[in-house]
């Protein structure tokens, strides 16, 4: 059993997905949607967590190549700096 709910940026694209799973004998349907709205609220406090960083999440999402990767070590520690 399983049930998913997207995370928006707040232009309302979808960024990520949040899920639950489970085997049916520990989780029904029933139960699953009981928890519905907790999961939407996760899912909302974690739209609202990357928005903070609009801009990182941005590059991110639209592969940016100036943004600097691990296995660059020289613009890695620059930032780090």
């Amino acid at each position: 059993m399983g049930l998913a709910v997207p995370i928006r940026n707040p232009k309302g694209k979808v960024i990520a997905g949040l899920a639950v799973h489970a085997p049916e004998a520990r989780l029904s349907l029933s139960r699953a949607l009981e928890n519905l709205p907790l999961l939407n609220e996760a899912a909302g406090e974690l739209a609202n967590y990357f928005a903070e960083d609009l801009e990182g999440l941005q590059a991110m999402t639209q592969g940016d190549n100036d943004v600097p990767r691990q296995d660059d070590k020289e613009g890695y520690e620059n930032d780090l700096a």
